[in-house]
């Protein structure tokens, strides 16, 4: 039996999708690859809040971690893989975030909008973006947060609660348009959540976006200002997104397949 179970984790890749411990995860499975090839991924390099597994120590062990010839650290944006290479990673992985294609009932149009920001308040969040969008838009726009942590904001109607799952899309499905309003992030798993449910999103001109919406979409916002929030929310209501995410689900699926074949292929020793 323990023959058998070690054949067959050497036949498979394990992909770790979100660390435990921060960078310390890449040494453990370091330690644990001579049982098959091991895909990191590593969200955010410079966390956007306290997170375990950040020090210069844990860096240090990460990179160590990193280069071993089985253990590949994986990144979705080329801005993640830089910041990598920067703390002393030798060689990062870009591949897209897995996209998984969510079909929901179309919702009927609203005549009141409803603007949402989702997700877990994080030190990066622009609050002031936030208030000054409050105080130009159109007063018939509900404007609402959800997400454990946040604070009041001016202008806004906040549920700070922890939502299920079934409630975060219940949130966002009944959204006009979705806010993504970070000063500063790697990647957005509530623009993935948005794009998988086929909803419309508005967020700062953004790599991680134009990856999932295209580079041309109306959502993408090059001013810092609030106004250009507002506009570029009017201009994607009620977008439909099905065509673009079945072309991402293929794309995501293909570019994964092929790094996992790639690595799987090396048999000489070498890193992938």
């Amino acid at each position: 039996m323990r023959k058998l179970l070690a054949t067959s984790v050497k036949r498979n890749p394990v992909i770790i999708t979100w660390t435990t411990f921060g960078f310390l995860d890449l040494a453990f499975w370091r330690l644990s690859s001579r049982f098959g090839e091991r895909f990191i991924v590593i969200h955010d390099p410079i966390p956007l809040g306290s997170q375990f597994g950040h020090g210069r120590i844990a860096i240090r062990l990460g990179a160590w971690g990193a280069a071993g010839k089985r253990t590949h650290p994986v990144a979705h944006t080329a801005l993640a893989a830089e910041e990598l290479t920067k703390l002393g990673f030798r060689e990062v992985h870009i591949l897209p975030h897995p996209v998984k294609l969510r079909r929901s009932s179309p919702r009927p149009l609203q005549a009141a909008r409803t603007i949402l920001v989702a997700g877990q308040f994080k030190g990066a969040r622009d609050l002031a973006l936030l208030q000054s969008i409050a105080e130009i838009a159109p007063p018939a726009w509900r404007l609402k947060i959800v997400g454990r942590g946040w604070p009041e904001v001016a202008g806004w109607e906040v549920d700070a609660r922890f939502l299920t799952e079934e409630e975060l899309d219940e949130e966002m499905l009944n959204a006009s348009a979705i806010l993504i309003p970070y000063r500063f992030y790697f990647q957005s798993g509530i623009a993935t959540r948005a794009y998988e449910l086929g909803r419309p999103v508005v967020a700062n001109r953004h790599e991680f976006i134009s990856g999932l919406y295209g580079s041309a979409w109306a959502g993408l916002v090059d001013a810092p200002a609030g106004r250009a929030w507002v506009e570029a929310a009017e201009q994607v209501f009620d977008s439909r997104i099905e065509d673009l995410s079945e072309k991402m689900n293929q794309l995501s699926t293909s570019l994964w397949t092929a790094a996992l074949s790639s690595a799987m292929s090396h048999t000489d020793g070498k890193k992938w």
